[in-house]
């Protein structure tokens, strides 16, 4: 019970995220180090097919009861509308203690990876680079990604939320990362085990 002498306070973090940054090793980190629950994109159109786990979430985000120890990792577009998905958020962050934004700046290297994931499915993790198809197959592909990045720099100018940048997250130093993860908002000084497995370069590819 939450009243019992020792037990862990509450703590929901949400990451706001552009797609191909490195929010789900991020997020797995998290829930491996502070003890919470993960959970991964209740909202894309997958997750609300009847019956599914997180359908539940899908329909009452916004007013159910949450797990007093979470990270909810989400891509930053819901529906049409841009200003629609930045009422969403601004809305939802309202239940959680640290929310942060997270996306990369090297845009070359993350155009090509967001092309890659819709072409080969390759949306987490290391993969092996596979030639990209001509342009015109990824024309919504590429406007999807513009509109991903339009309401992350929304959410970045009406909020005081801060932007966690991939290059800053995986880099050899586990001090370096740290101080990254805790100047955007995030209270961690990350263990030698947790960051080894998840946060350090050699462990993933570093142009995914």
């Amino acid at each position: 019970m939450s009243g019992e002498v020792g037990a862990p306070s509450p703590m929901r973090i949400l990451l706001i995220a552009a797609g191909r940054c490195g929010s789900n090793a991020l997020a797995r980190a998290l829930a491996a180090q502070c003890d919470l629950t993960f959970l991964d994109e209740p909202l894309i159109p997958d997750r609300r097919k009847p019956g599914c786990p997180d359908a539940f979430f899908v329909q009452n985000i916004l007013t159910a009861p949450l797990p007093p120890r979470l990270v909810l990792k989400d891509i930053a577009v819901l529906g049409p509308e841009n200003a629609a998905s930045v009422a969403f958020y601004i809305k939802l962050a309202e239940r959680f203690d640290h929310v942060v934004l997270m996306n990369r700046r090297d845009t070359q290297a993350h155009v090509t990876s967001i092309l890659h994931a819709h072409q080969y499915g390759t949306w987490t993790d290391k993969y092996t680079p596979q030639p990209l198809g001509p342009l015109a197959m990824h024309r919504e592909h590429l406007a999807y990604f513009a509109r991903i990045q339009q309401v992350l720099a929304a959410l970045a100018e009406q909020t005081d939320w801060q932007t966690l940048w991939y290059e800053d997250v995986f880099v050899a130093d586990p001090s370096a990362c740290s101080a990254a993860v805790q100047q955007a908002g995030l209270p961690i000084t990350w263990n030698a085990e947790t960051f080894a497995a998840h946060l350090h370069p050699s462990g993933r590819y570093r142009r995914g």
